[in-house]
């Protein structure tokens, strides 16, 4: 081989090498893992607001005994369940959008199991919706007994006490595949 096909034998490799990076560059991993971190990070803004729906419910059932105080309790948190709703399912549509992508099997098991998660943050938002409303009905009936308040109250936490652990379930099986599949 004479120097100037040697010397050209490098460039083609050389530009083979470019044309195989670029290609990983625009792959369907790369977009996998983008839509992937970004679900999470909308998932973590659900975290918290959670954490803020959780402090405010004690205080709207509270409530329970003035009618005018019990809306206007109800209102905020279904402002809040309004806003972790419409969270929710902008996380969806992150993970979804994982579901179209060719060779990324690994992302799209994470994406279902996190689709799934929001699906029941969803549902339980609706129990605590329900939830609202009725105490709102027996706050402005005017009776709102003790004993009233406090079935209702258990009838919804025995709601969400099942979607508590299938949530913490997917959360852990979520976190266990990015963890072994290194994703």
């Amino acid at each position: 081989m004479t120097g100037r096909e040697e010397h050209s034998m490098k460039r083609l490799l050389v530009f083979a090498v470019v044309l195989v990076l670029l290609a990983g560059c625009g792959s369907d991993t790369g977009k996998a893992k983008e839509y992937m971190k970004e679900g999470d990070k909308i998932q973590a803004e659900l975290a918290t607001g959670s954490s803020e729906l959780a402090t405010s419910m004690p205080k709207a059932r509270t409530n329970v005994k003035d009618a005018a105080a019990m809306q206007k309790a109800a209102e905020d948190v279904k402002a809040l369940t309004a806003d972790l709703d419409a969270k929710a399912d902008k996380a969806i549509a992150e993970f979804e959008k994982i579901e179209g992508l060719s060779g990324v099997e690994d992302y799209k098991k994470y994406a279902a199991i996190q689709i799934k998660a929001d699906r029941i943050t969803k549902g339980m938002l609706a129990v605590i919706d329900t939830f609202l409303d009725e105490l709102v009905a027996m706050a402005s009936s005017g009776n709102a007994t003790e004993e009233r308040v406090a079935k209702s109250t258990q009838t919804y936490q025995n709601d969400l006490g099942e979607s508590i652990q299938k949530m913490m379930q997917t959360g852990t099986e979520a976190d266990q595949l990015k963890k072994d599949k290194k994703l």
